[in-house]
């Protein structure tokens, strides 16, 4: 059970005007309100309110840590995130690359406006649009790029390949990092070899729309023995989710559940790092994996993203809530053969 506020640490906080005494109590408030306790909407909306009066006052220290907090939460006031996205690189760096209260005009907005500070943060989001990819690429220093060319949930369209292609022609450094995002997501010179593309996650309006889809690159040999052990009843796909989350195995999970439900990787690499969970929770629950199994490829998120303990048990909840047989029918509409463990 949650610690009760102490009333009178909080009154003699409150009593303190200076900037250390504002951020003692916005950590104090923030540990209580949002981490250790299910706050009533009446009790987040004065929260909020009294935040939006201190947050100016406190230090760069204390902001950031309420920064880590907004982050990770949903909902979030709109005007507390823009706030936190517009301070100091040091204060806005969570939000920016993990918040998706954010949306894409706020992205863009900062993105074209602020220095490269922000637009390296930007350029780390699990999911970055094809659009703020290119105001990325056109304004962003060699940090950047390299951070975009190795951040496989950013959507590069023709004109910020040619651009990247273009810088990297006179940087060995990112001549090599294009080189290898070319080898991981299986790009336009084995579409010929390859065959046609494979169809997308049932769920893709909720990552980002008119995505192109990717041949699935050759397996790769431990994924592929995975798969033959399952088809051989050697092992199960529950133990083999929970293996690869385990042992923080992304690339190597979404390359699996792709395989097993005849996805492109690419797409379930997205949805598994996205900062929201309802597109990897469809697909888990379409491939008849159980709570339990789910909560370990929570846990990697969790680990990978730094949601908070609130955040992960949400995204448990919200599974249990998806109904299998809608789950199952999205995936069958896809046309891919899902094989069971």
């Amino acid at each position: 059970m949650p610690m009760p506020l102490d009333q009178t640490q909080v009154l003699t906080l409150a009593r303190d005007a200076s900037s250390a005494g504002r951020g003692r109590l916005l950590a104090l408030l923030s540990r209580a309100v949002l981490d250790e306790r299910d706050s009533r909407p009446a009790e987040l909306a004065l929260f909020f309110d009294i935040v939006r009066i201190i947050l100016p006052r406190v230090g760069s220290l204390e902001r950031r840590g309420f920064s880590e907090l907004a982050a990770d939460r949903t909902p979030f006031p709109h005007d507390l995130l823009l706030s936190l996205a517009h301070d100091e690189i040091r204060v806005a760096e969570p939000v920016l690359m993990r918040a998706i209260g954010l949306a894409e005009p706020d992205l863009l907005d900062i993105a074209t406006n602020r220095d490269d500070g922000h637009r390296l943060a930007i350029a780390a989001r699990p999911v970055v649009s094809a659009r703020l990819t290119g105001v990325l690429v056109g304004r962003g220093g060699r940090a950047v790029l390299r951070r975009l060319i190795d951040n496989l949930g950013a959507e590069l369209d023709a004109e910020a390949l040619r651009e990247l292609q273009k810088r990297a022609s006179l940087d060995r450094d990112l001549r090599n990092g294009l080189e290898q995002r070319e080898a991981r997501t299986g790009a336009a010179n084995r579409r010929a070899t390859e065959g046609a593309a494979r169809p997308a996650l049932p769920v893709l309006p909720t990552i980002a729309t008119a995505v192109p889809v990717t041949p699935q690159r050759p397996i790769d040999p431990v994924v592929a023995d995975l798969i033959e052990r399952v088809r051989l009843g050697a092992t199960t796909l529950r133990d083999v989710v929970v293996d690869l989350a385990d042992g923080d195995r992304h690339t190597d999970l979404a390359c699996f559940l792709g395989r097993i439900a005849d996805i492109d990787e690419s797409q379930v690499m997205r949805v598994l790092v996205r900062a929201d969970a309802n597109g990897i929770a469809m697909l888990a629950r379409g491939l008849d994996l159980d709570a339990d199994a789910f909560a370990h490829v929570v846990d990697l998120r969790r680990r990978r993203l730094r949601l908070n303990t609130r955040q992960a048990r949400w995204e448990r909840e919200a599974f249990d809530r998806i109904d299998r047989d809608e789950a199952r029918g999205l995936l069958a509409g896809t046309g891919g053969a899902r094989r069971s463990a």
